[in-house]
């Protein structure tokens, strides 16, 4: 085994010394999530023009909700509907997805 590193001088009121460098590790990162979701439940498609949308579902006591944000273009509102879904976003097809795009109203602001 070898002695220990040794960093560069410093100056202390003695003179100049070598200083004893701790080998000390850097934390590991790690992308890896406890507590993650199952893509199920979110979906991101493209509508007629070609924005990309995300919709998401939430399911209740009351039913599904579905959300859908624009991804490309924040100008676009926000839309929402209710609808009577078996399975979760992630099992329906692209045109299912455009069709309730184009039926959920928009999302506005409460006055």
């Amino acid at each position: 085994m070898l002695g220990p590193v040794l960093a560069p001088l410093r100056m202390s009121d003695s003179g100049d010394t070598l200083r004893e460098r701790r080998n000390t590790s850097m934390p590991r990162l790690t992308n890896k999530e406890k507590h993650t979701r199952p893509s199920g439940g979110e979906r991101v498609f493209t509508d007629a023009f070609g924005r990309l949308w995300s919709a998401i579902s939430h399911s209740d006591t009351h039913g599904v909700t579905v959300v859908f944000t624009c991804i490309t273009e924040g100008r676009q509102s926000g839309r929402a509907i209710a609808i009577d879904l078996p399975e979760e976003v992630g099992d329906v097809g692209d045109e299912t997805l455009r069709a309730w795009l184009e039926a959920a109203p928009r999302i506005g602001r409460l006055t």
